[in-house]
């Protein structure tokens, strides 16, 4: 029997590098935001509430409706929609992991589709109890999975403004399964 190779990298190679790694750490972190025209901070309380305040305005919040809406009145009958309601199948939630798209970002708990490809004959059975758990039973843990890590991208090299960068949402993995699995359902309902 062979011996496994040391996944460590050796010094030389370590040392070369760390400088690569320091690099890209900090073309991670975001070292100042401007606050008003030309006045700019490196204050990590002072830059959230700039960039929240930017997307605030940008975003905005959105009024609460009041109302009910006659589909009927519009030409849209009533749709039978209780296939939604069925439990979720080995076989559906393989072919909705087969068709995540393959260079997403993972989200918070750290999941990729390379991952549930690459452990699914482990994972399977529980990937597919949790889904038909947070869909049709007892959810009342799905409120975690329902968060999701907001990330600004920069839009150019040197951005410093809010507006200089581009938010990105990262949600769970499992939750990106079950809008996938509704999605798919529903499809053929939307046609």
């Amino acid at each position: 029997m062979r011996p496994e190779k040391s996944r460590v990298p050796s010094p030389s190679v370590a040392a070369h590098t760390q400088p690569v790694r320091e690099a890209e750490l900090s073309l991670q972190s975001i070292h100042r935001v401007a606050e008003q025209g030309d006045t700019f901070t490196s204050d990590h309380d002072t830059m959230a509430s700039a960039v929240h305040d930017h997307f605030m305005a940008v975003f905005g919040v959105s009024d609460s409706l009041d109302g009910v809406v006659d589909f009927e009145q519009h030409g849209i009958s009533q749709a039978d929609l209780s296939h939604l309601e069925q439990p979720l199948t080995e076989e559906e939630t393989w072919a909705v992991i087969q068709a995540l798209p393959p260079d997403r970002a993972p989200g918070p708990d750290g999941f990729t589709r390379a991952f549930y490809k690459s452990a699914w004959n482990v994972i399977k059975d529980q990937v597919v109890a949790g889904i038909n758990a947070a869909l049709f039973g007892d959810a009342r843990a799905f409120g975690r999975l329902n968060g999701a890590l907001i990330v600004l991208l920069p839009k150019t090299a040197d951005a410093n403004e809010p507006s200089q960068f581009r938010p990105i949402t990262m949600i769970h993995s499992l939750a990106k399964l079950v809008s996938k699995i509704l999605a798919l359902r529903l499809a053929p309902r939307m046609m």
